[in-house]
């Protein structure tokens, strides 16, 4: 009979590690900060622009500063609109928004390969809903999964895990990560201009 020594016996591979609800929740701050940013941003590109307008064509200085001080509601869908924009495009495009990417986070899809554009789009919607009562429903959807899937993962097949614990060749590039975080505030930006400068060209204008 042949002795096997414990020394001998190969470990168990375990495979891509899920991320928890804390780390998700910090890199969903870090993109929040982003999509402030990029609203900040747009926002002052249509002040500085309107601003030579109002100037030039003589209408109410005082219409424009109650604008710009009083958003209306188009202007709160406007920031849903540009937040569903970035975090689509970065995890479609990168699998990883730059708040995910800093904390070694990767979206990948449940063969672990690369998510979809149409994935990453269901998965952003989901947390309209995910995100309720301060973030309760998806810790509590995340609890139940073996893979910690919150409700918009299950919806899109998708799973958040620790980068590091992927092969290699799953793991997507830095290069790929930046130039759609690029593009995604190009989006976002683009989004708050035509969006802002409408509603105030509608009250001012």
């Amino acid at each position: 009979m042949t002795m096997v020594s414990l020394f001998d016996e190969q470990p168990q591979e375990r495979g891509p590690e899920p991320a928890g609800f804390w780390i998700r929740a910090l890199a969903r701050m870090i993109d929040w900060v982003m999509t402030w940013f990029i609203g900040g941003i747009g926002g002052i590109v249509v002040a500085f622009v309107a601003g030579i307008i109002i100037t030039v064509t003589h209408r109410s200085h005082e219409a424009f500063m109650d604008a710009l001080q009083h958003p209306s509601w188009f202007r709160y869908v406007t920031g849903v609109l540009e937040t569903f924009t970035y975090h689509s495009l970065c995890e479609g495009v990168a699998g990883a928004t730059l708040g995910k990417r800093l904390l070694g986070l990767q979206v990948v899809s449940e063969d672990f390969g690369a998510p979809t554009l149409t994935q990453a789009m269901k998965r952003s919607l989901g947390f309209f809903l995910d995100g309720l009562f301060f973030g309760a429903v998806a810790a509590q959807h995340m609890n139940e999964s073996r893979m910690k899937q919150r409700v918009g993962d299950s919806w899109a097949n998708t799973y958040v895990v620790k980068r590091a614990t992927l092969a290699a060749a799953q793991q997507r590039p830095l290069s790929i990560v930046l130039a759609a975080v690029v593009a995604a505030m190009a989006a976002g930006g683009f989004i708050v201009i035509i969006a802002t400068g409408t509603e105030i060209a509608l009250r001012v204008l």
